[in-house]
């Protein structure tokens, strides 16, 4: 397991990609960043890749070139005010996923880790005790376009679990597998997040309480929340035990038997959808 060290993180220079990035080079790992844009000097000292998701060229030669074992997915439009209603969402959301999924399998990535929402399952009705068996919540009944356009950009992922590049031989006439493994793909799917530094929720409460608008009540929440370092410790959970699962499959085991994992992450049991006992694996990697 100790080759597998390197990690691309799809907008990288945001709040949850900055803690992440952190975690995993204080934890050795070799990390590239990947965004259309980064600003101020939280990440000076770590490789960024100024780029477009969209360009689907560009992405597939960053993934064949630095060659990930670990892709994350973190880049998304449209998560809160007006943008929510763009049909950029669309665009953005959904063939950036494609342009994403497509780099990964040419690219012999390990693990592919989509950053969804919660959204894609609530539309404002009752949800109670919710888990990864509950129902998409009817694109057509969202009423923007940032919901619809995550959902259709998790189903992709999901679709792409077990995938592997196909190359036809032409002297042996037949077709070869290039990567030992298949992508193994998970979708987390994350409530508002909030921590330190958080720059998109915390700053508009702050102005919400100077102008006199903003109500506090214990229970009967209308928002979930979940803390950015629960957040991370779901992304390394899972890396470690997708990386395990993979060692085990090419030393030990002749035969594959594939899984998908959905996370659900509430502040209630942010990390009860972990699949690995706690006394083997800890957040502190």
């Amino acid at each position: 397991m100790t080759d597998s060290k390197r990690i691309l993180i799809i907008g990288g220079c945001g709040y949850v990609g900055q803690h992440l990035a952190k975690k995993y080079r204080n934890d050795d790992w070799d990390v590239l960043l990947f965004d259309w844009v980064c600003t101020g000097n939280k990440l000076a000292n770590f490789n960024i890749h100024i780029g477009n998701i969209l360009d689907r060229d560009e992405l597939v030669n960053l993934v064949g070139n630095f060659k990930p074992h670990v892709v994350i997915h973190l880049a998304s439009y449209g998560m809160s005010g007006s943008a929510m209603l763009d049909q950029k969402c669309y665009q953005i959301n959904v063939n950036g996923i494609m342009n994403t999924i497509e780099a990964c399998v040419l690219g012999g990535v390990q693990l592919l880790i989509y950053t969804s929402t919660y959204n894609v399952v609530f539309g404002g009705q009752v949800l109670m005790n919710g888990t990864e068996k509950c129902d998409y919540y009817p694109c057509e009944l969202h009423t923007d376009a940032y919901g619809p356009s995550k959902s259709m950009a998790e189903r992709l992922v999901l679709e792409a679990h077990g995938k592997k590049q196909i190359l036809f031989n032409s002297r042996e006439k037949e077709q070869q597998n290039v990567n030992r493994n298949p992508l193994q793909t998970c979708v987390i799917r994350p409530a508002a997040i909030y921590g330190e530094d958080e720059e998109r929720h915390f700053p508009r409460i702050i102005n919400h309480i100077d102008s006199g608008i903003f109500m506090f009540r214990i229970g009967q929440a209308t928002v979930d929340w979940v803390y950015i370092d629960n957040l991370v410790c779901n992304f390394i959970l899972h890396i470690h035990y997708t990386i395990l699962y993979i060692y085990i499959l090419n030393e030990y085991l002749c035969y594959c038997t594939t899984f998908v994992v959905i996370l659900l992450l509430t502040p209630q049991s942010p990390l009860s959808m972990i699949l690995v006992d706690s006394s083997i694996f800890s957040c502190s990697g």
